[in-house]
């Protein structure tokens, strides 16, 4: 018997110590980096940015692989049912934390079905008006709003969005009354805003540089919580005096929820490195991007917070999923 015990015992050890190195020689093949969206856009210029850093530093190709549909979820639900072995991965939006209160019986839940390996990036937003607009200030548009309820509209490059909720946040802190105009993408939305068919729209910051630099918009306030070195004598909305009011378009790459904890830690350990380096900043800032290097534990809090956050704004805007 105790010979037997000591046979097991060494079997047992064998095969732990086998799955640690196959573990620690990740990887070694391959990796996915599933974009739920459509080829050609932002999402897909990260991506690319990322799998370089990653084969730069282990040697394996990235195959970036759009998986576009359903608002982002059809490529959310693939990597989340994928093996859980840290070859298929998701860069995911922040809309995956908005997609619960708008669209029903979502196949997956983003906190139990994931595992997040870091925060990478994000996008700010700026509130613009248009230029012949009499508000020089977010309190004088707060003012002009409240006086004339009803008769301002906004842009947006959808419902649901975060261009759509993170206006029908301002309007709920700051109890207005703007009208919601939904557009298909954010040219168009810009467009329209510039020449008074909509007055106003909160837009991501390398959308609405054009139109700023070209003097078609004017930047009253940037919806992050410290200025933008860009737009440095424009001040955040928070500053401007709407306490509570953050909305930014965060990137960051998840895995299955199963993934070995020593892959994690690696395929985490590889994305902060690659967010921290400047070579990437130097290529993320021009295509309106920054930098945001963040560990797990931030981004599971962020995840968590943000669920919270739109949860409320959707119920409030009386939004019901479809």
């Amino acid at each position: 018997m105790r010979w037997l015990r000591v046979v097991s015992g060494v079997i047992v050890l064998t095969g732990l110590c086998a799955a640690a190195q196959a573990q620690s020689d990740f990887p070694t093949r391959p990796i996915r980096l599933i974009v739920p969206f459509a080829p050609g856009g932002g999402n897909d210029l990260l991506a690319r940015y990322i799998g370089s850093k990653l084969y730069a530093r282990w040697g394996q190709p990235v195959v970036v692989d759009n998986k576009p549909g359903a608002g982002g979820n059809i490529g959310a639900d693939y990597v989340a049912k994928a093996a859980a072995d840290g070859y298929t991965l998701l860069l995911a939006t922040n809309t995956v934390t908005i997609n619960p209160y708008l669209q029903k019986n979502l196949p997956f839940d983003v906190q139990a079905d994931f595992a997040p390996l870091a925060l990478f990036a994000r996008t700010p937003f700026v509130l613009v008006v248009q230029p012949e607009l009499p508000a020089q200030s977010v309190g004088e548009l707060v003012a002009l709003a409240k006086a004339t309820p009803g008769r301002l509209s906004y842009a947006s490059v959808g419902v649901g969005t975060p261009h759509h909720l993170g206006m029908e946040l301002f309007k709920s802190l700051t109890g207005t009354d703007i009208v919601h105009v939904p557009y298909r993408g954010s040219v168009p939305a810009l467009t329209d805003t510039s020449t008074g068919q909509t007055q106003l729209m909160l837009a991501t910051i390398n959308a609405a540089m054009p139109f700023l630099d070209g003097s078609k918009l004017r930047a009253l306030a940037v919806a992050e919580r410290q200025r933008l070195p860009g737009l440095a004598a424009v001040p955040t909305v928070i500053e401007a005096g709407v306490p509570g009011f953050e909305v930014t378009a965060w990137y960051a790459v998840l895995g299955p929820a199963a993934i070995p904890a020593a892959t994690q830690r690696a395929l985490s350990d590889a994305l902060l490195a690659a967010a921290q380096d400047p070579e990437m900043r130097d290529k993320l800032q021009p295509a309106g991007f920054e930098p945001s290097p963040g560990a797990p534990a931030t981004l599971r809090s962020l995840i968590a917070a943000d669920l919270g956050k739109w949860r409320d704004v959707v119920a409030r805007a009386g939004i019901q999923p479809e």
